[in-house]
């Protein structure tokens, strides 16, 4: 994609949002007013949001949360959003956090109003810090509020001057007993409750861990258990993590580790992790246009393909893709798309590292692109290739980094003589080819064309690379990747045992073993009976009903779901003719169970790819030579992996319900949805076992008898024989439940 040059620097005309440029500091930053500038609702901050929610309309619900995820990954930008959010002032902190979720849809939170104690934890007693928070809670609370402080700051004073009892530390009731006290003196004199906010967390966990008789991890057991017992106004409790509990604890002893594993359990988790396409979101929400955009030539298209190839990859929303990486201009589309997979790797920070990316002014950065660069330029991805090695240093050559190694090899085995365009080209190929999967790229001709100024030279320069044996074409992926080295012509290879297979082979058989598909259940026949019917699926080719072949459909379903695999269209319309037959004919090899036939409008993808499936397969059992030769194995290997990837993924395309039709041996199916199949499958068990009773008891309703219902089975005849004479044969009320139960299931 070219454009024209200007003298005019990007930078006065993109701008990076001064939130992106500096970390969250949790006592600083809640209520600041500028704090929640540009923050976004994502559905990680939605998923978290719910959790909590749920937790404070519930008596008996969480109270105590420990937000797990990675560094870099917003955790602490959350903690601050959740105080403002809680918060009972009107300050504009708080106004700003209503406003934010107002703005993106959500409910309030909670009509019960939290006062915020917020804590950075450090290697240090975790008492002392957890008191230090509440003192300063409680001084900010009692400035406003007329009359004399209360008695529990003048305790926690105490404490902290060293004047308490036990001046070398408190004991964990003392600290419990302040929190607990304060939360009602607070819910006494203003109405609202307390939110206690520990970010870092893990500091002052590695430090109890380090210390066991300074540092109690037991204090945030005791807390976590007196937030479950405020049942009125609440007390709240949310540890900020990098990992879980017991991840600080390896270098204790086993039960130690098991008593800092029970500690966990109080708190409920809650997974802090963004998807990629939130990385391309935030990514977008980061980058402000500061003066007027006029779309170099190419971008529109560049942007509408890029978008497409993700889509169709991941399954994300290609219109809401598009709207994003759009706005990342001059970020090149592509690039925009691998930022997520290199930043949430091993060898970055999540978010943190996209930020520092984004807004820092080291060099190759973006912001170093918009400084030297005018509006005709892209950010490409081997730009991000030359600032990943040179931010990563060593660490991209380490033992995780040998995909980062074969590039840097690819690079050096380049002649002298070569063009600029083939260096350009080989580090956009091998950045895709390590982290394109995750977004749904390849490093196909036409994705790398897109990357490079001139298509026709890319073109050029993957033909000298792949002469030249720096890149080979991976035909069965239509993409290229570095060449590491091999004997063997692995696409002869597979061509010729192809060719092979015997005229017999069946994409039906074929795809029962390499495909086979979870049974269907009809859901909504167990909610009303209580009984848990399921469909066994079974793939069959259409030639083979049609010529009326015995069938072989062995499983312990109640019913059967075949997906038909017609060859050509003829064989489609000729087996909808004969529906009724067809039907008849898998109901009588089934044993009389209910059949629904699925036909897909077509099935010569899917075709396709079980052959050259099974081609591959045949040449990893066949081929001698692969034992000798591991780059030509591991290929092997990579090849079955993505085929089987291809194979599950066509099988759910082609016999979706919007893309296939459902019959039964009377009449077509109303299926448009899966919500819909299950319906039809539910209502195909109405009619087929109307006779049976609803049994709603999953002890008793099920196939083989649990070991409890049979105990209670033994137990029940022994009391009829030896107690007949007793009141309800002598069972008390707590054990008379199951007995009873089984005695219904009998009579019936």
């Amino acid at each position: 994609m070219v454009a024209s040059e200007s003298t005019t620097s990007l930078l006065n005309l993109v701008e990076v949002g001064r939130r992106f440029q500096r970390a969250v500091n949790l006592s600083r930053d809640t209520g600041s007013p500028d704090a929640l500038d540009g923050y976004l609702i994502t559905p990680a901050v939605r998923r978290a949001l719910a959790q909590i929610a749920g937790g404070l309309g519930d008596e008996e619900g969480d109270r105590a949360w420990s937000l797990v995820g990675p560094y870099g990954s917003g955790k602490s930008a959350f903690a601050v959003f959740l105080a403002d959010l809680l918060s009972p002032s009107n300050s504009a902190a708080a106004k700003t956090a209503r406003r934010l979720l107002n703005g993106a849809g959500e409910a309030p939170l909670s009509d019960q109003a939290l006062y915020p104690s917020v804590l950075t934890a450090e290697r240090a007693p975790l008492d002392t810090l957890l008191l230090k928070s509440l003192d300063t809670t409680l001084e900010g609370i009692w400035k406003h509020q007329r009359g004399r402080k209360p008695q529990v700051l003048q305790t926690v004073k105490r404490y902290l001057n060293g004047s308490a009892p036990s001046p070398s530390r408190c004991a964990t009731s003392d600290v419990v007993n302040c929190f607990e006290e304060a939360v009602e003196t607070i819910a006494d004199k203003t109405g609202a409750g307390l939110l206690l906010i520990v970010d870092e967390a893990g500091k002052a966990l590695e430090y109890a861990a380090q210390q066991p008789t300074r540092g109690d991890v037991y204090l945030l057991q005791a807390l976590a258990e007196a937030a479950a017992r405020s049942n009125g106004v609440p007390f709240v409790i949310l540890t900020v993590l990098h990992q879980s509990f017991d991840q600080y604890a390896h270098q204790l002893g086993s039960s130690d580790r098991n008593e800092w594993a029970k500690v966990q359990g109080r708190f409920g988790e809650l997974a802090f992790r963004e998807g990629g396409d939130e990385i391309i979101r935030l990514t977008a929400s980061a980058i402000h246009r500061t003066g007027r955009f006029r779309a170099p030539r190419g971008w529109n298209q560049t942007v509408s393909a890029t978008a497409a190839w993700v889509a169709d990859g991941t399954g994300w929303n290609r219109r809401q893709l598009a709207k994003y990486l759009n706005a990342c201009w001059p970020l090149h589309p592509v690039t925009t798309a691998l930022l997520g997979p290199l930043f949430r790797g091993r060898l970055a920070q999540n978010e943190r590292s996209l930020f520092a990316f984004l807004a820092a002014g080291e060099p190759l950065s973006f912001r170093d692109f918009l400084r030297t660069h005018g509006p005709g330029r892209l950010y490409t991805a081997d730009r991000l290739y030359d600032y990943a090695t040179g931010m990563l240093g060593s660490r991209v050559l380490s033992r995780d980094g040998r995909q980062w190694a074969e590039i840097d090899t690819a690079l050096k085995r380049l002649p002298s003589e070569s063009e600029a365009v083939d260096e350009q080209v080989l580090k956009t190929v091998g950045l895709l080819g390590m982290l394109g999967d995750q977004v749904g790229l390849r490093a196909s001709a036409d994705v790398v064309r897109t990357c490079i100024d001139d298509g026709d030279a890319a073109d050029e320069a993957l033909e000298r690379l792949r002469q030249r044996s720096i890149l080979v074409h991976r035909q069965f992926r239509d993409a290229f990747q570095i060449w590491e080295g091999s004997d063997l012509d692995l696409d002869d290879l597979v061509f010729r045992a192809g060719q092979s297979l015997p005229a017999s082979f069946s994409v039906a058989t074929a795809l029962q073993q390499q495909a086979p598909r979870t049974p269907l259940v009809a859901r909504r026949h167990l909610f009303e009976t209580g009984t848990l019917r399921y469909f066994d699926v079974h793939f069959v080719d259409v030639s083979r009903l049609l010529q009326q072949a015995p069938l072989q459909l062995q499983g312990e379903g109640d019913g059967i779901v075949v997906l038909t695999l017609p060859r050509t269209e003829k064989e489609a319309r000729d087996l909808v003719k004969q529906q009724i037959f067809a039907g008849l004919a898998i109901e009588r090899a089934a044993g009389g169970k209910p059949v629904v036939l699925v036909v897909p409008e077509s099935s010569a993808r899917l075709a396709e790819l079980a052959h050259e499936l099974a081609a591959s397969q045949s040449v990893q059992t066949s081929t001698p030579a692969l034992q000798s030769d591991p780059t030509a194995r591991s290929e092997l290997n990579g090849r079955v992996e993505e085929l089987e990837r291809q194979v599950a993924a066509e099988v759910g395309r082609a016999f979706a319900p919007d893309r296939s039709a459902w019959y039964t041996a009377e009449a077509r199916l109303e299926v448009k949805s899966w919500r819909d199949a299950s319906g039809a499958l539910s209502t195909r068990c109405d009619e087929h076992f109307n006779g049976a009773p609803p049994i709603k008891n999953e002890l008793l309703n099920r196939r083989a008898l649990s070991t409890s219902a049979a105990r209670a089975r033994r137990n029940l005849i022994e009391a009829m024989i030896r107690r007949s004479d007793a009141a309800q044969l002598g069972f008390v009320p707590r054990q008379l439940l199951l007995p009873l139960n089984v005695n219904y299931f009998c009579r019936l």
